[in-house]
């Protein structure tokens, strides 16, 4: 792989000290040439250390939104934030930054990931922003986690977001299985002497 050009390695060294905030990082990609930037950006990206640190991913973000402000690496940076590893604490610090600085759209992803990760801080942040809109497409979203995931999802739910009934029964109606999100649900929903079928008709 070529070395970056000498022009660039002072972004590149700021870049790469854990000490550098988010508004430093911004004016110094706003005094690069974006032709440059774009061409070696790599070398910027990787330089950035420890991107589990939520000053860092944001850092990481600033570039992507300098080269491109409709990325879709913004909205990829918000969802790991959310689903992977990261406190919620942290996760709140990147995705509340994402969405008040306007890097990337409202997308409802982020709070059904935030909920089925037990990221309680996101999820509040998230519910006041108007993420969650019903009717919902519940059969997307439970075929994108595992049943510890959509259990998870379910009671946070519940206790941040508080969907209307309706709302939780086309959610337990989505399901197409006996899962422990559908006996929990069944449970909370007083359904245990009704048989629901998949067609959204009660049996008794």
């Amino acid at each position: 792989m070529r070395n970056p050009p000498k022009a660039m390695q002072s972004l590149i060294d700021l870049a790469a000290n854990h000490d550098t905030t988010v508004d430093e990082m911004l004016a110094a990609l706003a005094n690069t040439d974006k032709t440059l930037l774009e061409k070696n950006a790599f070398h910027v990206l990787q330089a950035i250390p420890d991107k589990n640190m939520p000053n860092n991913i944001i850092k990481f973000a600033s570039v992507h939104y300098v080269m491109d402000p409709a990325s879709f690496a913004i909205a990829s940076i918000a969802n790991t934030a959310v689903m992977g590893n990261m406190s919620d604490k942290d996760a709140y610090s990147v995705v509340s930054y994402l969405l008040n600085n306007g890097w990337m759209r409202k997308v409802p992803s982020l709070l059904y990931f935030a909920c089925a990760n037990g990221k309680r801080e996101c999820v509040e942040y998230l519910n006041k922003q108007g993420l969650y809109n019903s009717p919902v497409d519940w059969d997307y979203w439970l075929r994108a986690m595992d049943e510890s995931q959509a259990l998870q999802m379910a009671k946070v739910l519940i206790e941040i977001v508080k969907p209307s009934r309706e709302d939780l029964l086309a959610l337990r109606l989505a399901a197409k299985s006996i899962t422990p999100m559908t006996s929990f649900l069944d449970q909370y929903l007083e359904l245990n002497a009704v048989q629901i079928d998949n067609t959204g008709r009660n049996k008794h």
